[in-house]
Parts: C-alpha cells; structure tokens; sequence
C-alpha cells in the first residue's frame, strides 16, 4: 500500500511541476500614457487653462491700471476718495488671489473626474 502511495505521489510530481502559474508584470501607467483619449482629456485641461489664464490677465491688468492711477493722482486726491480707492484695489487683490485658488481647484477637480472615467 505504501508503495502505491509513494508510486502514486512519484507519477504526479512531475505533473504538478509543469502546472506553475504564470506571472506577468502590467505596467498600468505606460499603458495608460498610451490611450487615445488621454490626449482629450490632456486637451480639455489646456483649453480650461488657458481660459483661466486670459482671465486672470485681465484682472492683473485693471489691478496695474488703478493701481497706476493711484499712484499718479495720489498728492490730488481727497481723502475720501483715497480711501475709496485703496479699498477698491486690496479687493481687487482679494478677488485675484481667490480666483487663482479656485481655478487651481476646478483645474484639479476637471482632471480628476476626467481621468477617472478612463479608468
């Protein structure tokens, strides 16, 4: 009996040896530079940034403008006026810096929901 068994274990050593499991090595972001509708999304984030970008020019350029006007007319002004104005550029300022946050966000959001769908 225990030679059968032993007999038995020999004949389906070799089998057992040649059923290994194969492995294979997947590079996921190689492939994923590769698709065609990666350069899509890569073109939909360029077109929203450049979007962004033309606007916030914009909005330095008004900032530069009463700022120049400012300075320019600064001995002449009254002080109410002065004021006013100074206000109206720090809330320019402000308008700006939450801009360029909130463009930075929607840029990443954009391209994080775009990406995903790929996957």
């Amino acid at each position: 009996m225990i030679k059968r068994i032993a007999l038995i274990v020999l004949l389906a050593l070799p089998f057992s040896l040649m059923a290994q499991e194969k492995f294979a090595y997947v590079n996921v972001q190689e492939i994923f530079q590769v698709m065609p509708e990666l350069s899509d999304v890569e073109k939909t984030i360029a077109d929203l940034n450049e979007e962004y970008k033309l606007e916030l020019e914009k909005m330095y350029e008004e900032y530069y403008a009463k700022a120049k006007e400012f300075q320019d007319n600064l001995a002449t002004m009254a002080e109410t006026i002065k004021t006013r104005r100074q206000s109206e550029i720090v809330d320019l300022e402000n308008r700006i810096s939450t801009f360029q946050q909130t463009a930075s966000q929607e840029l990443q959001q954009k391209q994080m929901e775009l990406v995903s769908v790929l996957r």
